[in-house]
């Protein structure tokens, strides 16, 4: 018999003959059942390979990112806590880790970026790293960031890695992004418009953190705050959001700011928020008013005192055991004598106990007076620690 060949579309016609004379005789429910199947078991077969596809790449990338972790973390850590460096010296440190030139370090810059991360991660105390920009620049990062930024590409991530980082880039790659229609988006790169920004970063400061104070985004606020002082570079003025903002955990988180970062002016405006109807603008403001070390501002917080909830009282009675003074020791006395909060009494005789010798003496008299078997042990528990952290003093 001769042999029959099909060339070009008469191949796909012929398998189409095929499946449509497979299914003569059959009734309607079992040819649609049947192809269901087959549909299903064919989009398996592609799922399957898209997943151990996207597997093999992500293993291959963290086999990749492991080898450069290896060669370029020590290098990195070393450049970011020395003392500042040229451009050419980090180079060569570079080129080193690699045997690679300028050109071959710089094709490494996104593996580069989880490193820095990680870096910034165990170093949070330290608000400003002098060699980072350089570094960023040398490595490449900085130019794989415009490029991501460029091009849309994981844009979110980036400008989530450059606030964290502090990197500066130009304004005009943030642009676009200021006023994005996702959310995260544009609160993320407004955060990196302060640190970008040249004429006035803090432009969309108020809107931003009228919307949002949630912890996360207040902590990064805080982080780049602090870059901004080591860079000596314009500061808002806090007690003036905080007048201003309707948000009363933003404007409580901008009075807490001003301890750290505020003028001896701003510092000195702090009791005005002492009387706010906000109570946690009044807890921030009991937190702070040590900056002021007024014995005027210590004494009104007394008088306010017992208008206050429990919580705001736990809060003076923190303060006022901040100067160290006798004339507080009988205050104290009081507030754990009057008070029906355990929470309170336990601080208040706290701080009588570390206040000073006259505190510890006046603690020991209640210590001998109390009939109380539960106040008794938080009694025996405060000296215990005292006695330990003496000790510890001493050695």
């Amino acid at each position: 018999m001769e042999d029959i060949r099909f060339y070009g579309w008469d191949t796909l016609r012929y398998y189409w003959f095929v499946m449509q004379n497979h299914f003569v005789g059959w009734s309607w429910q079992i040819s649609v059942a049947y192809t269901i199947v087959c549909c299903c078991i064919i989009a398996l077969l592609i799922l399957g390979l898209v997943f151990s596809f996207r597997v093999y790449r992500r293993n291959r990338h963290l086999k990749h990112q492991a080898r450069v972790d290896e060669k370029y973390s020590d290098t990195f850590r070393q450049i970011l806590m020395s003392d500042t460096m040229s451009a050419s010296s980090m180079l060569e440190l570079l080129k080193r880790c690699d045997n690679e030139d300028e050109d071959g370090v710089k094709e490494e810059a996104e593996y580069f970026i989880p490193i820095l991360v990680s870096i910034r991660t165990d170093l949070t105390e330290l608000a400003y790293f002098p060699n980072l920009q350089m570094l960023a620049t040398v490595s490449g990062v900085r130019e794989y960031c415009e490029k991501s930024l460029l091009e849309n590409h994981d844009v979110f991530n980036t400008l989530q890695m450059m606030a964290m980082l502090q990197l500066v880039v130009s304004e005009g790659r943030l642009a676009n992004y200021v006023n994005h229609r996702d959310y995260d988006t544009r609160l993320m790169a407004r955060l990196c418009f302060i640190v970008c920004g040249i004429n006035d970063p803090y432009k969309f400061l108020m809107d931003d953190i009228e919307e949002n104070s949630s912890s996360m985004y207040t902590m990064m606020l805080h982080y780049i705050f602090a870059w901004m002082k080591a860079q000596n570079k314009k500061m808002p003025n806090f007690i003036t959001l905080a007048n201003n903002l309707k948000n009363q955990d933003a404007a409580s988180f901008m009075i807490n700011e001003v301890g750290y970062f505020g003028t001896d002016e701003e510092k000195s405006e702090i009791p005005t928020f002492l009387t706010s109807k906000s109570y946690k603008c009044r807890e921030s403001a009991i937190k702070s008013v040590h900056l002021v070390n007024s014995e005027a501002t210590y004494d009104r917080l007394m008088k306010m005192y017992p208008e206050q909830i429990e919580e705001t009282k736990r809060e003076i009675i923190k303060a006022l055991s901040v100067p160290k003074n006798n004339k507080y020791n009988e205050f104290f006395k009081e507030a754990y004598e009057n008070s029906p909060s355990k929470d309170t009494k336990e601080i208040a005789l706290k701080c009588l106990y570390d206040n000073n010798k006259e505190g510890r003496y006046q603690f020991v008299l209640l210590q001998q007076k109390t009939t109380d078997p539960e106040l008794a042990t938080l009694m025996q528990k405060i000296d215990s620690i005292g006695a330990l952290q003496m000790i510890y003093e001493l050695h």
